[in-house]
C-alpha cells in the first residue's frame, strides 16, 4: 500500500498487487536496450510512494545495481550525484535546475541517462538541460516519462529510439493508453486533447477502504474493458507519442471554448524575458472564471 493524493486530491492508500508490480517491471525492462547489470541507478525516493518501486524494483528487474540515498536536500543533490556517479538517475525539472546552477559537475560522462518525471518539463527547460548535458559530457537526450501511483508509477517512457522534443513517450509494454472525452468512453482522434486513460494489468486493485474513490477512477467502456481514468489531459500523435497537457482542474471554459492554463504558460515561457510563470483561475462575475498570469 502506497499513499498518494490521487486523482481527487485527498490522501488515499493505493493497493498494488504482485501482478501490478511485475507488469510494471516487464514494461520497464523493454524501454531501453542499454540498461543492464553493468550499470547503476541512484534512487533518492522514499518507499512510501509508488515511484520508489519503479526506481528500485523496476530497475532491479533490469539487473542494474541500485544505489540508495537515504537523505538529500535540493541544494546538495548535485554534489551527491557527482559523488556517487550513477549511470542512470531518476530526476525532474527542479533537480535539473539545481544541477545546472551548481558547480558540482565538471565531467558528467559517467551519467548515461537522465530520466525526468514527477512534474512537467517544458520544451524550453528540456533544451536548456540538453545543452548543459552536452557541455558537461552527460548522455542525451532527456528521457521523459509519465505515470501515476494508481498504475504502478510509470506508464509511458521516451526511449532514445523514439525520442522527440516535448513528448512524455510511448506506452510501455502491456499498457494500452487512449485519449477519451472527459469521464466518458468516447475515444478521440489523434491530435485531439482529452483525458488520458489506461488499460493494463499494472492498474491498482483499488483505493484502500474507499470504494467510492475507486469507482470514480475505474470505468467500463463499450469495448468491455475496465479503464483507469487519470484526470490528466493529453494528446497523442499518429506515431503513438503522448504529450502532456495538464490536470483537468487546470482547464477552464471561456466563451464556450476550452482554455488550457499550461498552454498559456508554455507560450509565455518562450519569451526570453520570462524566467518562470504560473497561470491560475480567477472567479469573474461576467465570465464565471478567467485565466490570470503571474
Amino acid at each position: 500500500i502506497v499513499y498518494t493524493g490521487g486523482t481527487t486530491g485527498a490522501p488515499k492508500g493505493v493497493e498494488l498487487t504482485n501482478k501490478n508490480i511485475i507488469t510494471m517491471m516487464i514494461g520497464v525492462k523493454n524501454v531501453e536496450d542499454g540498461y543492464d547489470h553493468t550499470q547503476t541507478i541512484m534512487n533518492i525516493l522514499p518507499p512510501g510512494i509508488a515511484f520508489y518501486y519503479n526506481a528500485v524494483v523496476g530497475f532491479m528487474g533490469l539487473g542494474t545495481t541500485v544505489d540508495m540515498i537515504s537523505h538529500f536536500t535540493l541544494d546538495n543533490y548535485p554534489f551527491i550525484l557527482d559523488r556517487h556517479k550513477p549511470n542512470v538517475a531518476m530526476e525532474g525539472p527542479i533537480l535539473f535546475e539545481k544541477t545546472q546552477k551548481s558547480n558540482a559537475i565538471e565531467d558528467g560522462s559517467y551519467k548515461k541517462s537522465s530520466i525526468s518525471g514527477g512534474d512537467k518539463l517544458s520544451k524550453e527547460k528540456e533544451r536548456e538541460y540538453i545543452e548543459y548535458c552536452e557541455e558537461h559530457n552527460i548522455g542525451t537526450p532527456v528521457h521523459q516519462g509519465w505515470g501515476l501511483s494508481e498504475c504502478g508509477a510509470v506508464a509511458t517512457y521516451t526511449a532514445t529510439r523514439n525520442y522527440k522534443e516535448g513528448t512524455i513517450g510511448v506506452p510501455l509494454a502491456n499498457y494500452t493508453i487512449g485519449i477519451f472525452e472527459y469521464r466518458t468512453g468516447k475515444e478521440l482522434r489523434y491530435g485531439e486533447i482529452g483525458e488520458i486513460c489506461i488499460c493494463s494489468d499494472a492498474n491498482m486493485k483499488g483505493y484502500l477502504d474507499n470504494p467510492e474513490a475507486t469507482e470514480h477512477v475505474f470505468k467500463k467502456h463499450d469495448d468491455g474493458k475496465v479503464w483507469l481514468h487519470t484526470d490528466d489531459l493529453g494528446v497523442m500523435d499518429e506515431e503513438g507519442r503522448l504529450y502532456y497537457k495538464g490536470r483537468v482542474k487546470r482547464m477552464l471554459t471561456r466563451a464556450g471554448n476550452k482554455v488550457w492554463l499550461e498552454e498559456i504558460e508554455a507560450l509565455v515561457s518562450e519569451k526570453a524575458t520570462i524566467d518562470k510563470c504560473r497561470c491560475e483561475t480567477l472567479r469573474d462575475e461576467e465570465e464565471n472564471e478567467v485565466p490570470v498570469l503571474h
